[in-house]
């Protein structure tokens, strides 16, 4: 259990570690608000 919980964390870590270097170098800043824009329109069409 606790090595599953620990690899789980690592794993998430790791996705929080990209999310902030693709901030730092500008792509999300553009990228995830146009992201959201297309969910909420998918959503909408459903």
């Amino acid at each position: 259990m606790v090595n599953i919980n620990g690899r789980r964390a690592s794993e998430k870590k790791r996705m929080r570690h990209r999310l902030i270097e693709s901030h730092r170098s500008g792509i999300l800043n553009t990228g995830r608000r146009s992201e959201e824009h297309a969910l909420r329109k998918i959503f909408q069409m459903n």
